[in-house]
């Protein structure tokens, strides 16, 4: 009976039946080599993919449409700005190479905005002052720089030093960095544009009544009227303000101010147009130059702290119905400009302004001990002994001042 035998060399490997009795090669080399270093090699490199999540086929839902519509209020404004007010900068505001903060009405209005200095509260870089070495008036910093004289109205310089009422302007842009090429001589940190409200063909009236704390009294008028009987786009626009307010805090404090300023304008809508305004506003306050401060060592000694004296915050060292702050601002502007076509304007404008202010001021004097005397306290008392005896400051100790200043500019 013959016998048939199969060999296999080293050379020719075997079926994969052959290894582990049916399994395929790679399956058969995992069980042989399980529990070993190489086979949690190879179980690592073959690794199933992860199971992808199950997906559910399902029809797309269709949402039924929503429609949402809504009207702007009549008169009212965003805070959106999108041209400059200054007609040399002719590109919008995201395009000019300058950095520009633009205060809009709506915003002013929201705020109940009185004065310039809580309008520029609104611009980063801006720091007020309290009024040092007798500068009445807004007196701010901007970058760091001064810029009590870097006031302009309707691009035109307000040198005055008075305290500025809002009631009158559509918007303030406040303009940061050297501002030569655009106003001329100025300081290094910016300057302070306020645009005027014009007259619009839109006829309305509008106003607000503010009643306070402290006695504050305040009443706006915005009158604007079409004048067709001055001939083609004409229009008329009247605003007025009266202030009477106290200090929060303060026991003599006082502000008192009045303002109006109609503006009168021609050819609205037309290549040429004519443009008369006027601005008057008086103030008749009562100043106060705060609490006296006191230093703990004479002058030119070490160490010389100054510090406020130690009394009630509504404490007043000046004279009532003696000392006061009177300013008043009379400016008027004629604006003319014509359109040669859509790419070529030409404008001109005249302004007489005439400022004046008057003030009588008494202020508390600092109080400098001297050597022996502050070295003595310093031992045996406390700061508060030097304070009872500087503390009471009559009339006649106070420095008085009587000052009268006069400005006025023409230009063109």
């Amino acid at each position: 009976m013959a016998t048939s035998r199969r060999f296999f060399s080293l050379e020719s490997p075997p079926p994969a039946a052959a290894i582990g009795g049916g399994f395929p090669t790679n399956t058969a080399s995992r069980r042989l080599l399980a529990g070993t270093a190489l086979g949690l090699v190879m179980t690592c490199a073959n690794a199933a993919p992860p199971v992808a999540a199950q997906t559910v086929d399902h029809a797309p839902m269709q949402l039924p449409a929503v429609s949402v519509e809504g009207a702007q209020p009549s008169g009212s404004t965003d805070y959106r700005t999108e041209q400059p007010a200054l007609p040399k900068l002719t590109a919008p505001l995201r395009e000019t190479p300058q950095s520009i903060t633009d205060i809009p009405r709506q915003l002013m209005d929201d705020q109940g905005v009185t004065t310039m200095r809580d309008a520029l509260r609104n611009v980063p870089g801006i720091s007020l002052s309290a009024g040092e070495a007798s500068s009445q008036g807004d007196s701010l910093t901007l970058r760091g720089f001064t810029a009590r004289n870097d006031f302009y109205l309707d691009g035109m310089h307000d040198f005055g030093s008075y305290y500025r009422d809002p009631f009158y302007l559509d918007r303030i842009e406040v303009l940061k960095g050297p501002s030569s090429i655009l106003f001329g001589r100025g300081s290094t940190g910016g300057v302070i544009q306020q645009v005027s409200k014009t007259p619009l063909l839109d006829s309305f009236t509008a106003g607000s009544v503010a009643l306070g704390t402290d006695m504050t009294k305040r009443v706006t008028i915005d009158y604007d009227r079409a004048v067709p009987t001055l001939g083609e786009g004409a229009a008329l626009r009247i605003n007025v303000m009266a202030h009477d307010s106290d200090v929060a805090g303060r026991r003599l404090a006082e502000n008192t101010r009045f303002g109006l300023a109609p503006t009168l304008a021609l050819g609205i809508g037309t290549p040429t147009r004519l443009t008369f305004s006027y601005l008057h506003q008086t103030e008749y306050d009562y100043p106060d130059y705060g609490l006296p401060w006191l230093y703990s060592a004479a002058t030119g000694s070490q160490p010389s702290i100054a510090h406020v004296a130690p009394v009630g915050r509504e404490s007043s060292y000046g004279i009532k119905y003696s000392d006061f702050l009177r300013t008043n601002v009379d400016v008027m502007t004629a604006k003319l400009e014509y359109d040669v076509d859509d790419d070529l304007s030409v404008r001109d404008q005249l302004r007489y302004a005439h400022y004046v202010r008057q003030f009588r001021i008494t202020t508390a004097p600092a109080s400098r001990p001297s050597s022996r005397t502050s070295s003595t306290r310093r031992r045996n008392s406390p700061p508060a002994s030097s304070v009872t005896r500087s503390s009471p400051v009559s009339s006649s100790a106070a420095r008085h001042r009587i000052r009268t200043a006069t400005a006025t500019r023409a230009t063109a």
